[in-house]
């Protein structure tokens, strides 16, 4: 959360309560923020969509950076339908991150990564009972590490 007030030039309090101390002025206009916006390229469900990529409103993140919106109930209580899950691939994910796998077979997960070794990793799943596996890395065509979660306001 600091990296992310930190990127965004915003009152780490505001963001995580939504009251700043200070005047809301402190806060950069978007117009002004050199940042790039989010294309969200697909959903957990269906997994990435050709030609369905729109953009957020938010900034963020390095110019790979990309969103997934959230659908069915698989990862709740961590993440709900409709929120969009933002992964930075320019970012190297470690142990305790949540990371987006795809495996070179298709499947596609959220998990936590467990540990992180030079053949393989060990994760647990988001979703369920968060029961971990081990994974060659071979075997994985995407793994990035999540770095934010843009919730809607109307929840």
């Amino acid at each position: 959360m600091e990296t992310i007030a930190k990127v965004l030039g915003v009152d780490l309090l505001w963001l995580l309560r939504g009251d700043p101390p200070g005047a809301i002025a402190d806060t950069p206009d978007a117009d002004s923020y050199s940042g790039l916006q989010i294309p969200i390229m697909g959903s957990t469900g269906s997994g990435f969509t050709r030609g369905s990529a729109k953009q957020s409103g938010m900034r963020l993140g390095s110019r790979g950076c990309y969103g997934l919106t959230i659908s069915g109930s698989d990862y709740s209580p961590r993440l709900y339908t409709g929120e969009v899950a933002v992964f930075d691939p320019a970012i190297e994910a470690g142990p305790g991150d949540e990371v987006l796998i795809r495996f070179r077979d298709g499947k596609m997960g959220l998990y936590t990564l467990v540990k992180r070794g030079p053949a393989r990793v060990t994760l647990a799943s988001l979703a369920g009972d968060r029961v971990r596996h081990q994974a060659e890395l071979k075997d994985i065509k995407i793994l990035h590490k999540l770095i934010a979660v843009l919730r809607s306001d109307d929840r």
